[in-house]
């Protein structure tokens, strides 16, 4: 056992010990996103809350309808990685992203470096 060097002391009154502890980290970055095509969703699932982006396939076009992080899931990115997926689902698909979502518009916007090859169309105006 090592004893802790901020407790190592020439006039020791007692031992302590220090013991390096790795605790379970619960951590949504860790989980995979999925493609629910059945429910035309992004989803990451954690402790029976879903974090999701919704979206329609109309044609050639991928519509980013609506982005929904559960409390649990807020300021891990998970949102980001929503909109990445959504990315990478259009450029493999050769799909036209159509972010009439807020926060993936946004997200598209300020990350014009992540766009890569997909074609996103900012000028379609959501319906009516």
């Amino acid at each position: 056992m090592r004893t802790h060097p901020a407790l190592a002391t020439s006039r020791r009154i007692a031992s302590v010990f220090w013991f390096p502890v790795v605790l379970p980290v619960r951590c949504a970055m860790a989980r995979s996103v999925i493609d629910d095509t059945a429910a035309e969703r992004f989803a990451v699932t954690m402790d029976g809350a879903t974090a999701k982006l919704e979206y329609e396939v109309d044609g050639g076009r991928l519509l980013l309808l609506h982005t929904e992080v559960p409390e649990v899931f807020r300021g891990q990115g998970v949102a980001a990685r929503l909109v990445e997926a959504a990315l990478a689902n259009a450029g493999e698909d050769k799909l036209t992203i159509v972010p009439w979502c807020p926060y993936a518009r946004r997200w598209l916007k300020e990350h014009p470096e992540r766009i890569g090859d997909a074609f996103v169309d900012f000028k379609t105006p959501p319906p009516g």
